[in-house]
């Protein structure tokens, strides 16, 4: 966990409240100081008054990862302010959820309520099927499990496509396009170990819409539709 990752999903949403540099900036390079990990972007969300539910299978730290390269030292620094947030959580009004998350749920989060959501994954298995980042060295590693490290990265899921079985996400790596991912793939990265299945379900400020079945995009100004297009989708955004 860096600070560039766990921060830059904000941005990737696109609500106007995180490139505010009166607020948001100042104390995203507060953030700067230690590593962020998902209790840290919970709180972050609720003191901008974003509604969101977060979704976890371990509360607090996991020392079993000490070994790991990725989290290093990081866990000995970090593991009494973690578990003092998630400890403090219910009385903050942070919800968190010890519970896995199928893929339907996701699905039917994105229709719903029409929120994007925020998926730990492991980088080294995201990969885009539209501009093939990173897609030859991501097959290669699933063929080659033993060889397959854990980096952690936080994406915007921002829609799907059912019938071609892809998933539409925001890498904030690469913030000038919306990237897609198949399902399996998709389940894979942010499933396997290291993720802990971190998931921030952004929650709607109005009542969720009837489920119409249909693919749809969610977050920021811009909807992917069943056509595997980007629409701008703002008032007095150009069509």
């Amino acid at each position: 966990m860096s600070y560039t990752c766990g921060i830059s999903p904000m941005e990737s949403m696109e609500d106007p409240i995180f490139t505010d540099e009166k607020c948001f900036i100042p104390l995203s390079h507060r953030q700067q100081k230690h590593s962020t990990w998902t209790i840290d972007l919970a709180y972050l969300l609720k003191r901008f008054q974003i509604s969101c539910t977060y979704y976890t299978i371990t509360p607090g730290v996991d020392m079993s990862y000490k070994s790991d390269s990725f989290y290093g030292k990081v866990l000995e620094k970090d593991s009494e302010r973690v578990t003092r947030k998630f400890a403090e959580a219910p009385s903050v009004g942070v919800e968190v959820n010890l519970r896995e998350v199928d893929l339907e749920e996701i699905l039917r989060h994105l229709s719903t309520n029409h929120q994007p959501v925020i998926a730990l994954v492991n980088s080294s298995l995201l990969f885009c099927v539209f501009c093939n980042w990173n897609r030859l060295g991501a097959e290669a590693r699933m063929c080659c499990p033993l060889a397959l490290g854990y980096q952690g990265h936080y994406i915007v899921v921002c829609g799907y496509n059912r019938p071609r079985g892809l998933i539409y996400y925001r890498n904030p790596s690469l913030r000038d396009r919306v990237c897609c991912l198949p399902f399996d793939s998709f389940e894979l990265s942010r499933t396997c170990r290291g993720t802990d299945q971190d998931l921030l379900f952004i929650n709607p400020s109005a009542p969720p819409r009837p489920d119409t079945g249909e693919e749809v995009g969610s977050g920021g100004d811009e909807t992917v539709q069943a056509e595997d297009e980007v629409v701008v989708d703002v008032p007095g955004s150009p069509k």
